[in-house]
C-alpha cells in the first residue's frame, strides 16, 4: 500500500463531510427563500418579484452586521472593551465576505443562483418542499443577476 492513499486530503471521510457542507449550506439557503416568499402568488413569481426577492436576500445579512458594528462604537458596557471588538471582529469579517461575494456575482452578471419561482411547477415544488434533502434534485435553480436595465427584464436572468 501506499503513504500517499493515507493522506487526510485524499481521505473519503473528509469528502464526504465537504459533500455534506455543501448540501447543508444548500439547504439553508433554499429554507431562507421557502420562509420569505409569498406563497399566495400565482401561477408563480413574476421576474421582477423574483429579482426583488433576490434582493432581500441580499440584503438578510445588514441588521445583523450593522448590530455588530452598533455593539463595537457603543460607549460604556461591554462595547467598548478591546476582548469584546476581537471577538466579534472575525463574524463581521465573515459576514462582509459573504455580502461582497454574493453581491458581487449578482451585479457582475454571473448571476447568484436561485430557487427558479418564476415557473410554475417549480413554485409549486419548491411550495411543498420542507427541507428534505433527497428531495433536493426536484427543485430547479437558476442563476439570477442584477439587469441592467429594471425595465427590461428578461434581461434578469443567466442561464
Amino acid at each position: 500500500f501506499h503513504m500517499q492513499s493515507l493522506s487526510p486530503s485524499r481521505s473519503p471521510f473528509r469528502i464526504k463531510a465537504s459533500k455534506s457542507v455543501t448540501v447543508a449550506n444548500k439547504v439553508a439557503k433554499l429554507m431562507w427563500f421557502k420562509q420569505n416568499m409569498d406563497e399566495s402568488k400565482s401561477p408563480a413569481y413574476s421576474q421582477e418579484e423574483m429579482l426583488q426577492l433576490i434582493d432581500k436576500y441580499l440584503h438578510r445579512l445588514d441588521s445583523e452586521l450593522e448590530k455588530i458594528i452598533s455593539l463595537q462604537t457603543s460607549r460604556g458596557g461591554r462595547g467598548t472593551s478591546s476582548h469584546y471588538r476581537q471577538q466579534h471582529a472575525s463574524k463581521e469579517d465573515a459576514l462582509r465576505m459573504v455580502m461582497v461575494k454574493e453581491r458581487g456575482l449578482f451585479q457582475s452578471g454571473s448571476g447568484i443562483e436561485a430557487p427558479d419561482l418564476t415557473h410554475p411547477k417549480n413554485f409549486q415544488t419548491f411550495k411543498e418542499w420542507f427541507g428534505e434533502e433527497n428531495l433536493l434534485p426536484r427543485i430547479h435553480l437558476k442563476k439570477f443577476s442584477e439587469p441592467t436595465n429594471r425595465t427590461t427584464t428578461e434581461e434578469a436572468l443567466t442561464t
